[in-house]
């Protein structure tokens, strides 16, 4: 059985208001199996939505190429949501080297996990990436 990747671009660029901030961005869809799709290495925000191979949502998120850049959602493969958090968000115009400024994929703010039937099983609260409460 042959495995490859596949993606597709709702749209094609993000716009920024007169104060830098951006006011729209692309909805990328992707695949779960093959090779990284070319928008991890695009130099844009963009929400993304990715599917396995049998087309079910793995999870959405905000990213900017492969670093994870605001709000995410996980989700079980019955469609119920699996987890909810957000992650640090890049508060300047300044895009480059998110990594070396620890501005990559970072949890930040309050982190909801749940079960496979829907109920809260677990909420965990971030501060720059460092656990500041579990309960």
């Amino acid at each position: 059985m042959k495995t490859g990747f596949f993606f597709l671009l709702i749209l094609c660029s993000y716009s920024k208001n007169g104060f830098g901030q951006i006011t729209s961005i692309d909805t990328v869809q992707t695949f779960d199996y093959g090779k990284m799709p070319p928008v991890y290495f695009s130099n844009k925000v963009y929400w993304e939505k990715n599917y396995n191979k049998d087309n079910l949502l793995l999870f959405e998120a905000l990213k900017y190429n492969s670093c994870y850049i605001g709000a995410f959602v996980d989700y079980w493969e019955n469609g119920k949501i699996k987890t909810t958090g957000q992650y640090l968000k890049n508060t300047t115009d300044n895009w480059a080297k998110l990594q070396s400024r620890s501005l990559c994929s970072v949890h930040d703010g309050e982190w909801k996990n749940f079960d496979q039937t829907g109920k809260l099983t677990k909420t965990v609260v971030y501060k720059k990436g460092k656990i500041v409460k579990e309960y």
